[in-house]
């Protein structure tokens, strides 16, 4: 049987990367984040996908599903490096922030993300309130 990773030799660059994208994103959704982990340190994957935003992006979002402290560090970095970077500043690239904050314990910063997002959202029906219950 031919593995996921072993069939990306078959396509171009492009459909490598969505079919990365939706692989990884499943194997989430499956709450399978080891197998994200793996596919997307693969050397196969590794071999067209370099430092790409996207691997980078996607490693991040494994790297929430997974943990531990360090983990969750080096998506925030990533998240960050997203939202600096123009037309980044997006209500997704945000939750990333929130929830890397959130996990790393840094609340008043997660929430101050998750308020950003909500602002940029024009149908948002509330914003999250401040620590200090405001």
């Amino acid at each position: 049987m031919v593995g996921p990773v072993s069939r990306f030799r078959r396509y171009g660059a492009d459909e490598h990367a969505r079919s990365l994208g939706l692989l990884s994103h499943l194997y989430l959704s499956l709450s399978l984040p080891s197998h994200s982990h793996t596919l997307l340190s693969s050397p196969t994957t590794l071999s067209f996908t370099s430092d790409s935003l996207l691997s980078q992006l996607l490693s991040a979002r494994t790297n929430l599903a997974l943990g531990p402290t360090n983990k969750y560090q080096e998506a925030y970095y990533v998240y960050e490096e997203i939202k600096g970077m123009q037309g980044g500043r997006g209500e997704g690239t945000l939750a990333g922030v929130a929830v890397a904050q959130g996990l790393l314990g840094r609340w008043d910063e997660a929430g101050q993300a998750v308020n950003e997002a909500l602002e940029m959202v024009s149908f948002a029906p509330l914003s999250v309130g401040s620590a200090d219950g405001g």
